[in-house]
């Protein structure tokens, strides 16, 4: 009798240590699932970066552009800057480049404007906005190019970029540009 009893127990004990084991690996696998698929991608690094500029006319062979460059971190964790990728492009073309079958042929940049200076990071849901008057030569057309990168740490390293054409006869007003 006693044998009966101990070998109905020993399969009930199994099947309940197998039960737990089970039940523990269901847990574990959706902890994963959790902090890889779903935790990740909440605390990816996001970003929007948008520019505005406007042409200001100056006496003489020298004209400005005031431009707006505004980065909006969308994401829930901190975006630390890169250092050397917070800049803005000017890039001018002359009447002489315009050419009907082909695209404008930007060249070679004319200045490099910093931005962001005093910012080492943005935090989560903040936005920041930078304004920077470029003094440039008088051109039938100018192209901005705001390039901001993330600091490599953990993840890879990221960059946003936003670009603008100006042209010096448009009659946006000078209060459009930074809202």
């Amino acid at each position: 009798m006693e044998q009966l009893a101990a070998s109905t127990t020993w399969p009930d004990a199994a099947q309940g240590a197998g039960a737990i084991v089970q039940a523990v690996a269901i847990l574990v696998g959706g902890g994963w699932a959790y902090f890889k698929f779903v935790h990740g991608r909440t605390f990816a690094h996001r970003g929007e970066l948008d520019i505005r500029s406007s042409f200001v006319a100056a006496a003489g062979e020298v004209g400005a552009l005031h431009v707006c460059v505004t980065f909006r971190n969308t994401g829930l964790s901190q975006i630390p800057l890169s250092e050397n990728a917070k800049q803005v492009y000017t890039y001018a073309t002359s009447g002489d480049d315009w050419d009907p079958a082909r695209n404008v042929d930007w060249g070679d940049y004319l200045k490099l404007t910093p931005l962001f200076g005093e910012h080492e990071w943005i935090e989560a849901q903040e936005i920041v906005t930078d304004e920077v008057l470029v003094p440039v030569p008088h051109a039938a057309a100018y192209r901005l190019v705001a390039l901001v990168g993330s600091a490599r740490r953990r993840t890879k390293a990221l960059q946003w970029t936003a670009e603008a054409v100006i042209l010096p006869k448009s009659e946006r007003r000078e209060e459009e540009v930074c809202e």
